[in-house]
């Protein structure tokens, strides 16, 4: 009697701007031969991803896989009662915008989990890439923990651990996550496949960390009135393959990219903080509370700025208050924004 291939149910898409992690994991679908049904939403079908593929949709498209679309909560479990009794069926969330419920969780005692970029319980959550830039903090992991009703809260089943002092901006941590991500999918799948049991562990609910979802267009507004060292980790947070830190000109939106900080023999006065004191080559030169932070500066208008030096970089307050009192909650059909 022939064994029966095993199925994934994948819940989820991929990262903004990213191919991954569905790309490795076709590349471990031709390796491992397991069949693969992708539960999938407007939102991520929309999700930008590279130049080569406009959004999500377009990668799957012309990869020729196969996907069905979600529209509610109440569809999903309804797709999912169909198929509870088949034991070889497992579902694994990838990014997904679902918060599974007992209803679900119960008809896969045992079968579904979700992989998670960061290390558990410290960095629960959405975002925990802009969050870790921001905060300095210098280990990661990729993690596929046991879906409970919890966010990122059940047994870990396989954590590989990484160093994280030597990324520039969050895409260097993307890539270098991306590598152990496909190893770390391959280890589940080997698990899987051949029935292996895995080494559990629970998570020390008392140390858990959570942090919320962030949009790049309404948390990423630049307070001048910060340290040198606060501005520059905050510019860093929401670089590429973000869309980069929000501020004014005058009344011109602009975004702030590619930031160091610059050693100064003069220390500017707070007041002084934003100003523009220098240009060169594709940098401004920008003064901060006892320093300097060198970065580059596009505009989202067409208007053009004939001298930007001796000009002031300034967030009005209503930017930043709205970035404090705003929340995001990715849904099936939409971005819903909490004011």
């Amino acid at each position: 009697m022939m064994k029966k291939k095993i199925k994934l149910i994948v819940i989820g898409g991929n990262r903004l701007n990213e191919i991954n992690p569905f790309y490795s994991l076709l590349e471990l679908k031709k390796k491992y031969d397991f069949d693969l049904e992708i539960l999938t939403e407007k939102t991520h079908l929309n999700k930008s991803i590279n130049k080569q593929f406009k959004n999500f949709k377009s990668f799957l498209n012309s990869n020729k896989i196969n996907y069905k679309i979600i529209r509610n909560y109440s569809q999903l479990l309804f797709k999912l009662k169909n198929i509870k009794f088949r034991k070889n069926i497992y579902i694994l969330l990838l990014n997904s915008i679902f918060l599974l419920k007992k209803d679900i969780i119960n008809m896969f005692k045992y079968r579904i989990f979700n992989l998670h970029i960061g290390k558990l319980p410290l960095q629960r959550g959405a975002g925990t890439t802009t969050w870790q830039f921001m905060s300095e903090i210098k280990s990661s992991a990729v993690t596929i923990h046991r879906v409970d009703k919890e966010v990122d809260n059940g047994n870990i089943i396989i954590e590989n651990k990484f160093k994280c002092n030597h990324f520039n901006k969050p895409i260097d941590y993307y890539k270098f996550a991306s590598k152990l991500e496909k190893k770390t999918l391959e280890q589940f799948l080997r698990k899987i496949i051949y029935k292996q049991k895995f080494n559990e562990k629970k998570q020390k609910t008392n140390l858990s960390i959570y942090m919320p979802r962030l949009d790049t267009l309404i948390h990423s507004y630049i307070n001048w009135n910060w340290s040198k060292e606060d501005i520059k980790k905050f510019i860093t947070s929401f670089d590429q393959p973000f869309k980069g830190a929000q501020t004014f000109l005058n009344k011109n939106k602009c975004v702030i990219t590619d930031c160091s900080l610059i050693k100064s023999s003069i220390n500017f006065h707070p007041f002084q903080s934003g100003l523009i004191i220098r240009k060169k080559d594709k940098y401004i030169y920008i003064a901060v509370k006892n320093g300097i932070i060198k970065a580059k500066i596009n505009f989202n208008s067409h208007s053009k700025i004939k001298s930007l030096v001796g000009k002031r970089l300034h967030t009005p307050i209503k930017y930043l208050e709205r970035a404090l009192e705003t929340s995001v909650l990715h849904k099936p059909n939409s971005i819903a924004k909490k004011f």
